[in-house]
């Protein structure tokens, strides 16, 4: 939810999440994991990378962190709730060009970073 939330912020050059799931973590930062779940986490992630950087960290659970401890008070009072839905302000649409946005944005960079296909690059030009 911080991730999707960050999308909203507009003069923000970086942001810092703080989680007390290490198991959470480590699924985010295992490549090879394909739940649905993780997957999504990740495209949003990288949507709030193209704007700004984004550091996600670990901290230990019960220890007194104030943010910490009141997003766990959060997550219990909205376990009494009738509707514990999700739902996405944005529309599909909106969603799918911020996506291509990111994408052609991350490609730029690889481009423009890379040496590879400089050639090729040069030969369609002349």
């Amino acid at each position: 939810m911080a991730l999707t939330w960050s999308l909203s912020l507009k003069e923000v050059k970086s942001i810092n999440i703080y989680s007390d799931s290490r198991s959470a973590l480590q699924a985010l930062a295992d490549p090879s994991n394909t739940s649905e779940l993780v997957l999504e986490v990740k495209r949003i992630h990288e949507l709030a990378m193209a704007r700004r950087l984004v550091f996600l960290h670990w901290v230990k659970a019960h220890v007194g962190y104030l943010g910490n401890e009141l997003a766990d008070e959060s997550a219990k009072e909205a376990t009494k709730l009738d509707n514990v839905g999700w739902t996405w302000k944005k529309p599909r649409s909106r969603i799918s060009k911020d996506l291509r946005e990111v994408t052609l944005a991350m490609w730029q960079t690889r481009w423009t970073k890379t040496k590879a296909g400089l050639l090729s690059l040069c030969q369609m030009s002349n």
